[in-house]
């Protein structure tokens, strides 16, 4: 017998969504498994100066906890973690929840239809380090259900250049940012032009001395909306009628779905929305060779479309410098860049910021009824949460569920729901689901169909969208968010193969 009925891997937005779901259906028997000692997930672990949402806070919101108490549009990082928090604790999820405990392989067994799900737990609160915790205790835990909740922003990329280790002066990622290290004064090289690093830059451009800023591939980014205050008396309203909130939720889905679905659809719209970033980026910098440098080179869309009003101007101040020449190796208090025909130049940084992204793909060793390990069977899924081989096993935010036009939020909850109801399909002599091969089969035969009608697939860019080998699009969702919820709304009994 499982000691759990299921088993959730990740404390982020989609782990705690899964949690709340399992609660509202009647099913207490389960653990939730955090590596980290608070819930949050990337919201909990990035902590760089700027770091905030692009998603409007009222859309940036389960469906069911609306918080009519966001103080902006916009909110900040601490104030997303402390929603999270605050909704572990309103619906009863933290009873659930071991901290600290690194989930280190998932092995089905098919005699008994259950998951051996192997952990270590990490003695001391080691919040920032529990990955290679100075003291831990292993363990193990069947569940009848595993739900990996991870979510693809928390293991950090970095880049391969030659020397790093050699650096003597503080060198970081983004998603571990040292709050000790006083940038004022210093010189500081921050590599990546990516969405971390849009908001970085223009908040410590100021107080450095110097600031090189490495861009690889520039990226298309759009004025930001203001980031208007709530006043009291306005969340006041939210509050007393939630009917209100609700509808301005949905007024700012709509303007994403419109606006955003209309730039990957039709080609005059990208153009329209390419002359407003063009006209911005004029606006904001007079140097014509440094507008010939952020000028992006593909169409928009094709990459992830980034939202500020202030890394433009931040490019433009005279204690800043952007590079696009590769970095040749890292010395101990320098950076040998190559600077095109005038040969090598060093660079006398004193602080590294690697602002360079995440692997989009983890490796947590799943191994599943053929004893294969889940990230060598390949993309094909049921809609990104079941696949073939590994039964019983649910992936949130899985291969091509990420959606570039709204707030991931609501594909988080449609899965969680779809999940559920898969869940609920498994009962009486019954022990296992795992999807058929005709029904993943016609799942991606309708993803082969629209994606050659975005352009993601024409666009001319190279993105973490695609898989570097094949060329294989396994991000991101290629029709609207609707029609996602709307595939996911009930798992199909159908599809599956229930024994």
């Amino acid at each position: 017998m499982a000691d759990v009925k299921v088993l959730i891997i990740g404390g982020g937005f989609s782990g705690l969504c899964m949690a709340v779901k399992l609660l509202h259906a009647g099913i207490s028997s389960f653990v939730l498994i955090e590596k980290y000692a608070e819930l949050g997930g990337t919201w909990f672990l990035n902590r760089y100066p700027g770091c905030r949402c692009d998603i409007p806070s009222h859309f940036y919101s389960y469906s069911f906890d609306r918080n009519p108490h966001w103080s902006s549009m916009y909110a900040d990082r601490s104030e997303i973690h402390q929603y999270i928090k605050d909704c572990a604790i309103r619906h009863g999820v933290l009873p659930h929840v071991r901290f600290n405990t690194v989930v280190t392989a998932a092995i089905w067994d098919a005699a008994e239809s259950v998951w051996h799900v192997k952990m270590e737990e990490s003695v001391a609160d080691k919040s920032h380090d529990v990955d290679h915790p100075p003291s831990s205790v292993t363990s193990t835990i069947k569940a009848q259900f595993v739900v990996r909740a991870v979510g693809p922003f928390h293991a950090p990329q970095y880049p391969e250049i030659k020397g790093m280790e050699k650096f003597k002066g503080p060198a970081f990622h983004s998603s571990y940012w040292d709050a000790s290290v006083d940038f004022a004064g210093k010189t500081v090289a921050v590599m990546g032009t990516g969405a971390s690093s849009i908001q970085i830059v223009p908040s410590i451009a100021p107080i450095v001395k110097k600031l090189y800023v490495f861009q690889r591939t520039p990226a298309w980014i759009s004025p930001k909306p203001t980031n208007w205050s709530f006043s009291k008396r306005c969340r006041q309203l939210f509050a007393h009628f939630p009917l209100l909130m609700c509808l301005f939720s949905w007024f700012i889905f709509w303007m994403h779905e419109i606006i955003i679905w209309g730039v990957l659809r039709r080609k005059w719209i990208r153009r329209v929305a390419e002359w407003v970033v063009m006209r911005n980026i004029q606006g904001a910098i007079k140097d014509p060779a440094l507008i010939e440098k952020v000028k992006p080179k593909y169409e928009m869309g094709c990459n992830r479309i980034l939202l500020s009003n202030d890394f433009y101007p931040a490019l433009a101040r005279p204690n800043v410098e952007v590079m696009t020449h590769p970095i040749l190796e890292v010395r101990e208090n320098a950076l040998l860049v190559s600077d095109g025909p005038a040969g090598v130049r060093p660079l006398p940084v004193d602080a590294i910021v690697y602002a360079t992204g995440f692997q989009l793909v983890t490796k947590l060793p799943v191994v599943g009824a053929n004893g294969l390990e889940f990230t060598q069977a390949g993309y094909s899924s049921i809609l990104g949460i079941t696949k073939q081989g590994f039964p019983n096993f649910f992936t949130l935010f899985g291969y091509n569920t990420g959606v570039a036009q709204t707030s991931q939020i609501l594909t988080i909850e449609a899965q969680a729901r779809y999940v559920v109801s898969c869940i609920g399909l498994v009962g009486g002599p019954s022990r296992s689901l795992e999807p058929l091969e005709v029904s993943e089969r016609r799942h991606q035969e309708f993803l082969a169909r629209r994606f050659p009608k975005l352009v993601w697939s024409f666009g001319g860019c190279s993105s973490f969208y695609l898989d570097k080998s094949t060329g294989h699009n396994f991000t991101l969702w290629p029709a609207s968010t609707l029609e996602y919820i709307y595939r996911t709304w009930s798992a199909n009994r159908r599809d599956y193969h229930i024994r």
